[in-house]
């Protein structure tokens, strides 16, 4: 059975709710299946709507946004400043309209808006979202809030008594749109292998934030720093593998064709699911120095690895300095977007020249396709957010789990997710 609605949303919107200990977002999202349920008179099954927090944990996050997205009867995107620089919302997005054969979704297409600083493009606009107050006093006020404020507003001060019966009202009104929607005929499916190749109808190119010793503070325990040893596409001189990168390196494609994902869309969503804030580092010339005082403070810090921009001389310079230190919160990840087997002569340069000297108690990991890049890379996160719990003070709160000790591996260690 597809899921009735999806419900698209940045991550960044989905803050916590100060009445209890579930989030904006997930309170508005079962709200909404509650009153659905109401109109319809059906209990809606286990699958009867979608939002991406009901994955199950260690499951193929983007395998299942695509499955969704790819059969939902109706998309509700949750329209915000955030929600329009965001690829995957992007991505989202263009999938659902991709399935109508005009590329227009029409009245399957739900946009609300969340936070009313939004400023709608002109391709959302097409799609209707205001709300009829059909000439009733009580949904004409409950919508003059929704429009002046945004439903995130409502949904935010909904067990305030004088917002109650507004935020019901909004969300009801909703609920009789997507109802509607669903039972007037349904868009054809799409093949989720032929989503992947579908490219985002909006983003905002992500932008690392450097850091530098200096901005270290007591709130940045629950983070993970990511450091890209990758090339820019206009150093990279094999023409069969150039289109994988771009002007930025958190924007680089390693496992393109087989998956589209984007590097730094990729490290983000595994250190949000992991419960960590994700950081961008980049290459400067004290960098061993902030590893170390992030060492110090219990923090950590994951070097993804390009196997190819191994060959840059800058970058080789780099991965040289990191490979004479001694981190234990430090992790490097190789990324092998070819078979190593294939070309030998690179393993060698990875192994001997950047990364041979490093020793056992380090953590040297190689991956070799999306789904063991993105399972390992979160079971990584959780051991050294384990092991380095004791460096904090106070120590924070760990995500559930029986924690484990970190691996110790050499520099020929096995395949991490390999078929």
């Amino acid at each position: 059975m597809p899921p009735l609605f999806f419900l698209s949303y940045a991550r960044d919107d989905n803050e916590e709710d100060d009445g209890d200990e579930s989030t904006l977002v997930r309170a508005f999202f079962e709200d909404l299946q509650g009153e659905i349920r109401d109109i319809t008179g059906d209990r809606p099954a286990a699958d009867g709507s979608f939002i991406d927090t009901k994955i199950p944990v260690g499951a193929l996050w983007e395998e299942h946004i695509h499955q969704a997205v790819c059969d939902s009867k109706i998309f509700v995107a949750l329209m915000s400043p955030s929600y329009f620089r965001r690829e995957w919302c992007g991505r989202e997005w263009a999938i659902f309209e991709t399935r109508s054969p005009n590329g227009n979704a029409g009245d399957k297409l739900v946009p609300i808006v969340w936070h009313p600083s939004v400023v709608v493009p002109e391709f959302a606009a097409r799609y209707q979202h205001t709300i009829d107050d059909k000439n009733r006093a009580e949904l004409r006020d409950a919508l003059s809030d929704y429009q002046d404020q945004g439903l995130k507003w409502l949904v935010q001060y909904r067990n305030e008594p004088q917002y109650r019966v507004k935020y019901g009202l909004v969300v009801r009104e909703i609920a009789k749109r997507i109802v509607a929607a669903a039972g007037s005929g349904e868009l054809p499916a799409l093949d989720p292998g032929a989503a992947k190749k579908i490219e985002a109808r909006f983003a905002a190119p992500v932008a690392p934030r450097t850091l530098t010793v200096a901005e270290f503070d007591d709130d940045d325990d629950a983070c993970a720093y990511f450091l890209p040893v990758v090339g820019m596409r206009a150093q990279i001189k094999r023409d069969a593998i150039r289109e994988r990168y771009a002007d930025s390196r958190w924007n680089w494609q390693p496992f393109v064709p087989q998956s589209l994902s984007k590097l730094g869309i990729t490290l983000a969503s595994v250190a949000t699911q992991a419960e960590l804030r994700p950081l961008w580092l980049d290459f400067k010339d004290d960098l061993p120095r902030f590893i170390r005082a992030a060492e110090s403070r219990g923090r950590m810090v994951i070097v993804v690895v390009d196997a190819w921009s191994t060959e840059l001389q800058e970058y080789l310079q780099h991965a040289q300095q990191l490979d004479e230190s001694l981190f234990r919160n430090c992790v490097v990840v190789v990324v092998w977007s070819d078979d190593p087997n294939k070309v030998p002569e690179l393993v060698q340069l990875v192994r001997k020249r950047a990364l041979g000297r490093r020793a056992d108690e380090h953590l040297l990991e190689e991956v070799y396709d999306h789904a063991g890049f993105t399972k390992r890379l979160g079971e990584l996160l959780r051991l050294l957010d384990q092991r380095l719990a004791p460096l904090r003070t106070p120590t924070r709160k760990l995500p559930p789990g029986d924690g484990g000790t970190l691996p110790t591996v050499s520099a020929t260690t096995t395949r991490s997710g390999a078929p």
